[in-house]
């Protein structure tokens, strides 16, 4: 693992948050676990849930683009598709202060748009044959 992949969220920040309040939900828990974790062990559910919670979004974020990059339809512990939904729906914002991120989230969103273009036909004509076979 990479030095800084050794290193946790709280770490890269420099912002210990220390144990979660009492009678926290489990998912403040959960956000103040996963902020003590390396950032290399955080899995896609760790990133979507810290994504979801617009936690250490320039920490969080390059590494999620990272997973979609390998599979843009990661889902994490959910539906195919939702580290892409949770990334896309980033503010804006962070967008505007990290122009970098929104280019390497831009190529995988380019890449997909393209890959469903070229067979959007296909499926098209299946879908159009499938109901002609079952009727």
């Amino acid at each position: 693992m990479a030095e800084g992949r050794q290193r946790s969220i709280q770490e890269i920040e420099s912002d210990w948050w220390g144990p979660p309040p009492e009678g926290a939900t489990r998912l403040v828990s959960e956000v103040h676990r996963l902020r003590a974790v390396p950032v290399g062990l955080l899995t896609a559910e760790d990133l979507r849930l810290l994504l979801g919670q617009g936690e250490a979004l320039p920490v969080v974020v390059p590494l999620a683009v990272e997973v979609l990059r390998g599979d843009p339809f990661e889902g994490g512990d959910l539906f195919r598709g939702a580290l892409l939904k949770r990334v896309l729906g980033v503010p804006g914002q962070h967008w505007r202060s990290h122009p970098e991120q929104h280019a390497a989230l831009a190529e995988v969103v380019d890449d997909l748009w393209q890959a469903v273009g070229a067979v959007a036909d296909d499926v098209e004509r299946f879908l159009d044959e499938r109901w002609t076979h079952l009727s």
